[in-house]
C-alpha cells in the first residue's frame, strides 16, 4: 500500500492506493474506491474468449469441486469446476464440446485470476 496526495475539485486530499491484478483500490478520507485497469481487462477478456478449449479461473478463488478428469467427454454447458470467489458459488461451463485433455486444479487448490483450470481437445 503506498501513500497518495491526489487533488480533488481543487483541493489535495491524502490517502493510500493499492494494486490487485488489475484493480487500484484507493482509500481517501474514509472512503474506498476500486479502480480498473481498462486495457488489463479487456486483454483478459480477449484471451478468454480467444480460446474457448481452456476453463480459466474468472476470478481468484478456491476450488470446490472438480467434476472432469482427463478422457471425459464433455458437452457445451456442461458443468466442469465449481470454484467459491466471494462468499459465492460459480459453475464454470465447457464453451465446446469436447475430451477432457488435462486438469490443472484439485479440490481446495486456491487458485489465482486467469489460471487455466482444465484444458480441453476437440474430438476427432
Amino acid at each position: 500500500m503506498s501513500f497518495v496526495q491526489i487533488e480533488i475539485d481543487g483541493q489535495l486530499r491524502s490517502g493510500y492506493i493499492l494494486k490487485d491484478g488489475i484493480t487500484f483500490w484507493l482509500h481517501v478520507e474514509g472512503r474506498t474506491f476500486a479502480l480498473e485497469d481498462e486495457n488489463a481487462r479487456a486483454a483478459k477478456k480477449m484471451k478468454k474468449a480467444s480460446n474457448p478449449l481452456q476453463i480459466v479461473a474468472p476470478m481468484p478463488g478456491k476450488i470446490i469441486k472438480v467434476a472432469a478428469n482427463p478422457g471425459k467427454t464433455v458437452k457445451t454447458g456442461d458443468v466442469v469446476v465449481v470454484m467459491e470467489a466471494m462468499k459465492m458459488e460459480y459453475s464454470l461451463k465447457a464453451e465446446v464440446t469436447g475430451v477432457v485433455h488435462a486438469v490443472y486444479c484439485k479440490e481446495a487448490d486456491q487458485v489465482t485470476l486467469g489460471k487455466v483450470l482444465v484444458q480441453i481437445a476437440e474430438p476427432k
